[in-house]
Order: C-alpha cells, then structure tokens, then sequence
C-alpha cells in the first residue's frame, strides 16, 4: 500500500509539474556563464585587463568589491585601472525571454560595456554605475529583454577600453530566464511634507547605492549617494532640511529594488535619530573632534575669527565611507570642546564635489565683499566640476556665498591654501598641481598671487610635493628677527627656507613631520590672535561598528627650533588640553625595572602622560598603554609603537615624552615636540592598565606626571543641566529711570551702558587714588599660569594689572561688546608689548569664552548695565572651570554716601539673588576698597552628576 500511495503522490506531482510547464514563466534558468572555474572556458580574452581567469572578487589596489555570486567573477581591474581588453563568449541560442546578469564598476557606455551581439552587431548594451569620483564596487542586477531576438544565434562581449579613474568594469551571473531579475525601479518617488528639520534616513553598510535627488518646486535641491537600507537600517544619518520647511519635498531613488523599504524608512522629525546616545558611542573619541554621523577626512578651512576657532572638514554625511564631498563645519572657542554646526557647503550639483580648501580673515576688505560689522571671512575650495572657487561668510562662517567669478583659476589640479604676505601687501593661494605624466613637475605646489581674492596671477613652481599644500612663517628659538618659512604637503613632510610672496626658496628639507601612521592632509590655522600656528591633522582611524567614522587629529602647535642636525619644526599639542585635566598622579624620582613599574597602581581611559626618564644603564624602556605598547630602544635611539619607528637622541641621557590616550589613539610627543607619532590603535575597552618597565639595566623617572582626562563631550552634558535650570523673567516698565532702560530683573533696573565714548573716564589719573585698583587686584591673589576673563575690559585698564600676575603661561581673555574698545585694548597692548591678553568681541548674550577654561572671571562695575543679565551669567559659567570664581566688583548699594547714580551701584544681597538661579555658589565678600565691595562665588562642580 505505501508503494501505491508513493506513485499517487509521484503521478499527482507529475501532472503538477506538466501544469506549471505549460506556463512559460516557469521555464527553468539557462546558465550562459557563472565564471566559477579556474579559467574562462569557452570566453575568449585579448589584451590585460580581464587577467587569465575569472577574480576572486576584489583585486589588489581596489575597493571591496562585492554583490557577486559564487566564488569568481570576471573583475577587468587586473593591472589596475589602465589595463584594456575584451572578453568575448562562444555564440549561443537566445532561448528565454530576457538575459539578466550582475553588473558594476565604471560607467562609460562607449569604452566600458557589456553587449549583446546578434548578427555580428551590438543590439543591446549595459554599464557599470560608477561615473565620479567615490562610488561603489557593489555589482548589481541589470536585465535585456530579448524577446524580438529569441530563436537567434548571439554573442555577449565584455569591453574594457577605458585607462581613467573607474576605468573596469565587473560583471557575474549571466542566465537567461522568463523573469526579470529583482526588477529595479528608474526613479521611486515620495512627497515628504517638511514639517520638522530633520530627514533621518536608514543605511545598511556596504549595501548597494542608490542616488537619492531632492525636488522643491520640480527643482533638484541636493543629490547624494547612500547605501539605502532595504531593510533593517545599521544605523541612521540624517539631513538638515531646514531651508525647505514649510514645503513639500519630493525625494526620488534611482535604481531601487521594487520590494525595498528604503524610501518608505526616511522619516521626517525633530531630531537626530539616535541623538541620545551622541558622544556615547563604544568607539567615539573623546578628546578629538569626530562628526556626529558619517564620514570624515581632510581638515579645510582652518581660521580663527571672533573668539572662535572654525574646523570645516571633508565630510560625508550619508556613509560610513568616503564619497559625497561636502564641507561639514564645527567650532571651538578653545580647541578642545567642539560645537558641530549645520553642513557650511553643499555640492553645487552631483558630481561636483566640494574637495578641500582654507579660509582667511579679509581684514581690510580688499574683496570688497564685507556688507556688515562682522569680520568678513573669505575661503577656497576645489570645485571637482570647475576649477578653484571663492566664497564669502559676513555671518561668522554660519553661511557662504559664492563669488559669481567663480572658478577664479583653472588648472589640473587641487587644495588651494590661502596666506597673506604682508612684506608684498597681497594674498597668496598655494595649490597642489599637476603636470603631464611623466614629467619633472608631475607633482608640484604652484604659487599664484592676488590683491583682491578674485583676480589671481600664476607666479612659479615648486616639485616633489602632493596634495594639499600649506605655507606659514615661524620664528626661530622664538627669535622674531629671525624667521623662516616652512611649505608642507598633505603627508606633512616640510622644507624650510625664504619666500618672497612669489617663489619659495628652499634651504633645507624635506624632513619628516610625523612619525605616524594615521595623519594627512594637515592645516593650520590663519589668523590666530596669539600668534600660535595651530595645526590639525586628519585622524585615519577606521571605527568600525560605528555611525561615524574616522576622527581629527588634536590640535599641536607648531615652532620651529636649532638642534644638532639644523633648524627643524617641534609639534606639541596645544595648552588647552590642560582644561580637561582631571584626577593626576606623580611620582617624580620613581626607579623603574624589569619588575619595578611605578604606575602599577594607575589606571585610566583617557589620559595625558608625561615624563622624562634618566636612562641610565637601561637598554629599553617599554610603556604598556592599555595593551598598546610603545617603547624606547637606547641603543638605537629610537623611539617605536606599532610598528612605526623615529630617532629621539637623549639630551644628557635623557628623553622626554607626553602621550595623549585616546579610545582609537595615542599621540606620542618625543624631545618636547622633536619627534611626533600620532598612532592608530584600538585598546581593548576593559584594558585601563598603565606600566613602565625598563630591560637590560634600571632607569630612573626624574619626571612622571600622569593626569585623567575628562571627556570633552561631558561638558555639554553639564551644560543641559544648567539649561534645565528655570530661567526668571524680565519686566518692561514705562515709568522707569532715566538712568535705566526700563527692563527690570529681580526688581533692579537695568542701567544704560556706559559707551566707548567714556573710555577717558577709564582711565582717568585719579582712578587709583578713587578705587584703589591695585589693592583690588592684590585682593584676588592671581596665580602665575592661570587664566583670567576681565569682562567689559573697556580699555584694558585691569588687563595691563593682571598681566604680570599670570605671567606668560597665563591668559586673560579681554571681553567687550564694542568693537571701538576692543581697537583701543589692542593698541595698547601692542605698544605694551603685551602678549598674555586676548580680545574678544562678545556679544550681550554672550562673552564668546571658551567653555570650560577660565580661572576667575572679573567684572568691574559692568554686571549692573547687562542688557540680559541671565544668559550673560549662563554663558560665563559655561566658561569657568568646576571651581572657578566669579569676581564682582560694584559700588555699594548700601551707602548712600557712594557718590554714584543709584542704577550703577549694587547691594550684596542682590548679587545674590541675582544668581541664585545659578550653579555658582557664594564664596565670600571682601570688603577694602572704599567705594565698591569684593563679591566672590564659585562654580559648583556638576561633572560627577554629569558622567551619570
């Protein structure tokens, strides 16, 4: 009986089977050609390109290709991108009703295809996708309808012809079938209503990519490509639609799979998806600057203006990987804490990227193109599509205009950096160029001048450099009699010598400028008020798992010093890092041994090392960072982590070095700046250990300081606790005094400001012998080395006492909202020959301090005209360190003898009523001057709720 039941199941399924066939769509696959064996069979190769068989997926020298079937794939890059050849089937009968097959690489419908030939003539045609710089190596389905040629002989040729960039082409799986392969949609289109700033969007890394085009009013906005998740997204990006809210916007896919949820994932809402757990991420650097999302490389348009340090960068903020070159923006009162502001420059159009530039302060408005009291900035950029380009910011660099001139220069080549010269009275734009193939000058730095920005004049050459140029002046030893130029390229070597605003002249070089393995592309910044040259480098660190990739390298500061060998250049990473200085241990004279580590009972994250090791009878000394080792070979002289190795000769027997530890990184400063190794790394998370050792004899740590780092992200979590805090209210009265503005907060009138007009009355001859300034100042007990904010700075009358108190390794931040003040504070200064005071141009919202930095604000008789007394507070606690104080010095409000306008003194119990919204607390009231009391409150330390 099992037997007759198992043939009425093989008979019914049979008829089954017979049914279905009489279907043509169920006609079974016809493999034309799966490229899974050692060699192409029956396909005939010419030339190089297709290599004697079928890839195995990627090749050397290319990106990760993937999208094929099987284990082979006919991959035309063998011998790179310049190989040529054809690959030709055996002719075969056209038997189904389309040819489907699995195609990529370059786009090029003349030089690089797939045909389909009948009767000795191509009928049909594909090619890769890949037509612009970046793209992707993904093969994806393509399909011929063959019907009118079914019954005919064919033959399908694979050409390669094209020897430029994403000159191959990829193909797999070619089968005939009765079914289109996962039929694709041209253009997938969706209406978005804009009713919020942000369009988060699903990425499944290394997906395919689609191109994804933005329509307002039928025209296209923006256009980028992404690897749309089909599915269940990896992670999110997002795009800032704020300009199109209000508007429908029209989203359109080229090339999506018909049964793909990418479109309908893109969601429009109020936030960042994921926002909560910004600067939380496992791999996310913690002292260096990363993007909130996406990818990151080359550092562009480094300028300092208006208290501010602006970071714009090579970004991608669609990927993981490199590709949709925009310019991505953050800034930075001190270097260390950085604020990531909305995308500074978009694309002009697909494929004309915005590759790298600089920025310049237009002091004196030679482009003409400054409209307001702003300081008008000024950059350049490459413009893959057109040539070199400049724009123009009166906003603080929040927004930029492109010159209508633009491309100002034409030529094969890229990264202008822009300088002024002063002994010539004009700008310089140093840029990298190329030369025919072959020739001397294949890679050079070309020099071009200009007087106004727009007009530019070729001057000469120089060779032996590649990518992104930088040229600047340092003094020697600090001598500034003595100065020198230095002209680098992106891999950071330099050589120094004299420039004349038109040709450089080299006298030494080229020297090494990094010992590393994860810096390039670097810059500095122009226009740095202190006039520290300031450099950044892009972090190469591959952070996998992550919604960002890649990170900045932290800012050094450069000089330039004699040593044995002649004049080189020292890097050390700039004083600010200081800020973040928390929990530190010492243990100066340790011994250190095979078996005596004296940071044994250290441990830590994030770190800043420094020490100066007597080596002695000592072979080598090895540190063991949270796994990663980096060691001191004293017989060789050399300095070496992970591979990567630099000559640090002793000094006396000595070497010195500091090490920044970061979660991808650690930056290794040899002989205060000689040698510099910024190192890729990714310690394991749970490893915090810390060791030195010494083999082959003892050493001996003259110095060993070694502080905590806190993260530079945590502030902004402290911050939200003070933006939590209730705000009070302010009152508009019409009857009020005719000394005040009629705004009133916590029941005090607001008085007028005192303008600059009054600034002889600052510094008045009998001013010392009225207030008794100097006691004032020796009231506050200022230590050498600490930094000091003097708002309302006036003058600079305080400023010029403070001075000597903090000594050069101190900083008093002069604050003032009017520019005319700020010109008098300068040039008296200047003729002081002053160099510790830095003005700001604050705002009456805000004094533009760095967050986190200062010791001791001082406000001398100006808390009282604060037009928005509250966010001023706010803003200057943001700036004090936990612990920092807050100086007032008002004239008494309690005695009626003080000979000045009511609205201009200030009791001390309204002092601190005013901040007891605050998270300052009262320290104390000093009480020796004769008009004006002392009142003193510090900032309470929220950081240790913050980390919770």
């Amino acid at each position: 009986m099992k037997q007759i039941a198992r043939a009425l199941v093989t008979s019914l399924s049979l008829l089954g089977c017979i049914a279905t066939l009489g279907r043509s769509a169920e006609l079974p696959d016809i493999m034309v050609a799966d490229f899974e064996g050692a060699d192409y069979g029956s396909w005939k190769a010419t030339g190089e390109a297709f290599g004697p068989g079928p890839a195995k997926g990627t090749l050397p020298g290319q990106m990760q290709v993937d999208g094929f079937l099987g284990k082979g794939m006919v991959n035309s890059f063998y011998h790179g991108d310049k190989s040529t050849g054809t690959l030709t089937s055996a002719p075969f009968k056209i038997e189904r009703s389309y040819i489907n097959f699995l195609v990529g690489g370059g786009k090029d419908s003349e030089k690089l295809r797939i045909d389909l030939l009948v009767d000795e003539k191509a009928v049909l045609s594909a090619s890769g996708p890949n037509e612009h710089a970046g793209g992707s190596e993904r093969l994806d389905w393509h399909t011929w309808d063959v019907k009118e040629f079914r019954g005919k002989a064919a033959i399908i040729q694979i050409v390669d012809r094209a020897t430029g960039g994403w000159g191959h082409i990829n193909v797999d799986q070619i089968v005939q079938s009765e079914r289109k392969a996962n039929l694709t949609l041209a253009n997938a289109e969706r209406v978005i209503a804009i009713e919020h700033p942000y369009l988060n969007l699903p990425v499944k890394n290394r997906g395919p990519k689609r191109r994804v085009s933005y329509l307002a009013n039928g025209q296209t906005v923006r256009e980028f490509e992404i690897e749309l998740a089909d599915g269940a997204p990896d992670f999110w990006v997002f795009s800032d639609v704020r300009a199109f809210q209000g508007k429908d916007l029209k989203v359109r896919v080229d090339r999506m799979p018909e049964t793909s949820e990418g479109l309908k994932g893109i969601e429009c809402a109020d936030s960042i998806r994921g926002a909560e757990d910004l600067y939380r991420e496992k791999l996310r650097p913690q002292f260096h600057f990363s993007s909130r999302r996406g990818w990151n490389n080359d550092p562009n348009g480094l300028v300092y203006s208006a208290g501010e340090y602006h970071l714009y960068y090579q970004h991608n903020p669609y990927g993981w990987d490199w590709g949709n070159m925009h310019w991505g923006h953050a800034v930075s009162r001190d270097l260390v804490h950085w604020e990531e502001l909305p995308i500074a420059l978009y694309p002009k159009r697909f494929g004309d990227w915005a590759f790298s530039g600089s920025a310049v302060v237009d002091k004196k408005n030679t482009s003409g193109f400054k409209t307001g009291k702003e300081e008008v900035l000024v950059a350049a950029f490459t413009s893959t599509g057109r040539g070199e380009c400049i724009l123009y910011s009166n906003d603080r660099g929040r927004s930029w205009t492109e010159y209508a001139g633009n491309p100002v220069v034409k030529h094969r080549g890229r990264d202008p950096k822009l300088t002024w010269h002063e002994p010539t009275r004009s700008w310089v734009m140093a840029l990298y160029d190329e030369g025919p193939e072959g020739t001397k000058e294949q890679r050079t730095i070309a020099f071009y001048t200009s007087d106004n920005l727009k007009n530019w004049t070729y001057r000469s050459k120089i060779d032996g450099f590649f990518e992104c140029p930088d040229i600047f002046e340092l003094p020697v030893d600090g001598d500034s009699s003595n100065r020198k130029w230095v002209l680098t390229a992106a891999d950071d070597d330099y050589i120094i010598g004299s420039f004349d605003g038109k040709e450089f002249k080299k006298e030494s070089g080229k020297h090494k400028g990094h010992y590393g393995n994860c810096f390039y592309a670097a810059q500095t910044y122009s226009d740095v008020e202190d006039g520290r040259r300031i450099q950044i480098g892009w972090g190469q660190a591959k952070l996998p798992g992550m919604s960002f990739n890649q990170m900045m390298a932290f800012p050094c500061e450069l000089t330039l010093h004699t040593t044995p060998a002649g004049v080189r250049m020292f890097a050390l990473p700039v004083k600010e890092i200081e800020s973040l200085h928390g929990k530190h241990y010492s243990r100066k004279g340790a011994a250190i041994g095979t078996d005596k580590n004296p940071l044994a009972e250290m441990s830590g994250e994030l770190l800043d090392l420094r020490t100066e090791i007597d080596l002695q009878d000592a072979e080598k000394i090895a540190f063991s960072i949270r796994g990663i080792t980096v060691e001191y070979d004293a017989k060789k002289k050399e300095l070496s982590c992970q591979g990567k190795k630099a000559v640090l000769p002793p000094q006396e027997g000595r070497i010195r070095l500091q090490m920044l530890v970061d979660r991808a990184s650690i930056e290794i400063f040899g002989n205060d700046g000689l040698v510099y190794m910024p190192i890729y790394a990714l310690p394991k998370a749970d490893n915090r250990t810390i060791e030195l050792t010494a083999s082959g004899g003892e050493a001996r740590a003259t110095l060993l300081d070694v502080y905590e780092l806190k993260p530079a992200w945590q502030l902004a979590k402290v911050e939200e606790k003070i933006a939590a805090a209730p705000r009070p209210q302010y009152e508009h009265r019409e009857q009020h005094s005719r000394d005040g503005i009629g705004k009133f907060y916590l029941g005090r009138e607001i008085a007028h400001v005192m303008g600059h007009q009054g600034a002889d009355w600052l510094e008045r001859p009998t001013r010392e012998q009225e207030e008794k300034t100097d006691l004032l100042v020796d009231s506050l007990k200022i230590k050498s080395g600490e930094v000091i904010a003097d708002i309302g700075a006036g003058t600079g009358y305080f400023c010029r006492k403070l001075s000597p108190k903090t000594g050069e390794k101190g900083t008093i931040y002069a604050v003032d909202i009017q520019p005319e003040m700020l010109d008098l504070l300068t040039n008296t200064m200047a003729g002081l020959k002053i160099r510790n005071v830095r003005p700001i141009l604050g705002t009456i919202t805000d004094p533009k301090l760095p967050p986190g930095q200062v010791d001791t604000v001082l406000m001398v008789d100006v808390y009282h005209e604060f037009d928005h007394p509250y966010e001023m507070m706010e803003n200057i606690v943001k700036g004090l360190k936990p612990g920092g104080r807050v100086v007032f010095v008002e004239f008494r409000g309690e005695d009626p003898e003080v000979p000045i306008k009511a609205l201009h003194k200030m009791t001390e119990a309204q002092v601190k009523k005013e901040m007891a919204p605050l998270p300052l607390q009262w320290s104390e009231t000093i009480e020796v001057l004769p008009r004006q009391h002392i009142i003193i409150f510090r900032k309470k330390d929220l950081t240790a709720t913050a980390k919770n």
